[in-house]
């Protein structure tokens, strides 16, 4: 018997819905950036009160590149679950994955046309194909092919920065204010959005990529081992490194969140964001018992993701209340867990009456080819 078949098939595991309710704050804050002020600068009035320069440096800090890692995590995560129960009820998996990252890309090519052109979720679906190919490597492989996409994220953030050094350069100096579009109508905003996205896939394969797919494979191991499971021996594995972990997590991203154009803190960046997402895994490990309330949201991660980036565009575009360009970072900062809090109470009463959220039931209909219930049974 392989270590597939050996993997306990609970129904659904608790501690990965509360680390998607957690990282669900930490996307939304990162997110608000973009949409409240798209591939625009922040204006220098918006940078003056001491609250602002604040709640930006916390967000470089905190925030930016450590919770789609996370996301990442437990999508290799997800796939080793999916493996184990797909052998255990003695059925393929490949046209139902394939279904599934098919259903991811649509709702990222909508969700990056009508509402935010930071999507991730096509990203996710172009590297969940290469995941597939992973699937059968044993747990040190993966370990080794994850170091190796490390080395890769920090030779991208070498070329990233690089063009970065020409910025003044070339590209970005280039690309016209993106205010009237989104100050327009919902049409004015998609074909801005359009713009957009070409800038936006210029620079995502560098930053995001590696460390996306070397966090798949990492997941993928863990669930071939059942770490989340095994929480115990998780928690002893994060411990042995956190001295390394501090060091990278705490210092370099606070390097990056002081200077954050320099050469080398971007490219440190790499190796301190998913340091510190690491620690907040332990965090989240340490303090699963209290984070309950956490797991509905986590349950709906699709629809509150989705969710986020339709409010968001309502409060900035012109088409809704008009606000993009005018709110600085403190509000932002403020703003980010009024909504997440909003949706954990949303997904708390939603899931009272039904299965999953509406996004993922369309994406279960999608991946499983036929009609699944909604409503749960009284």
């Amino acid at each position: 018997m392989n270590i597939q078949s050996k993997i306990l098939l609970p129904e659904r595991l608790a501690l990965p819905d509360l680390l998607r309710g957690f990282a669900l704050l930490g996307i939304l804050v990162v997110n608000l950036t973009f949409l409240a002020h798209g591939l625009d600068p922040v204006p220098a009035s918006l940078e003056a009160t001491p609250w602002d320069r604040l709640a930006s440096w916390i967000v470089s800090f905190a925030f930016e590149s450590k919770f789609y890692l996370l996301f990442s995590f437990l999508f290799g995560y997800g796939l080793s679950l999916q493996l184990a129960r797909a052998e255990h009820q003695d059925t393929t998996l490949g046209p139902r994955y394939a279904r599934r990252l098919l259903g991811l890309a649509l709702f990222g090519v909508w969700h990056a046309t009508c509402f935010f052109m930071g999507d991730i979720l096509v990203s996710y679906a172009l590297l969940g194909t290469v995941l597939w190919a992973l699937r059968k490597r044993s747990v040190l492989s993966l370990v080794r092919f994850s170091l190796g996409m490390l080395v890769l994220a920090v030779l991208g953030r070498v070329v990233l920065a690089m063009l970065l050094s020409n910025a003044t350069g070339t590209l970005l100096s280039s690309v016209p204010s993106t205010e009237p579009g989104y100050r327009g109508t919902f049409t004015d905003a998609i074909q801005q959005r359009l713009k957009d996205l070409i800038v936006f896939y210029v620079f995502t394969p560098l930053f995001n990529w590696p460390s996306a797919l070397g966090l798949f494979a990492l997941g993928l191991a863990a669930g071939k081992e059942q770490l989340l499971e095994k929480t115990e021996r998780l928690k002893r594995l994060l411990r042995c490194t956190l001295p390394l972990l501090l060091l990278l997590g705490i210092g370099g991203n606070a390097l990056y969140a002081s200077r954050p154009e320099h050469f080398a803190s971007l490219v440190l960046e790499a190796l301190a964001a998913p340091a510190l997402s690491a620690l907040y895994l332990l965090g989240v490990l340490v303090l699963r018992h209290r984070l309950a309330w956490l797991a509905p949201a986590g349950q709906m991660s699709l629809t509150n993701y989705l969710g986020q980036a339709m409010i968001a565009s309502f409060v900035f575009c012109g088409w809704g209340l008009g606000q993009f360009g005018l709110w600085g970072a403190s509000q932002l900062l403020l703003f980010a867990p009024l909504l997440w809090g909003a949706q954990l109470l949303l997904s708390k009463l939603w899931l009272q009456r039904f299965r999953q959220g509406p996004d993922e039931w369309l994406l279960r209909c999608l991946t499983y080819a036929r009609w699944e219930p909604l409503r749960k049974e009284r």
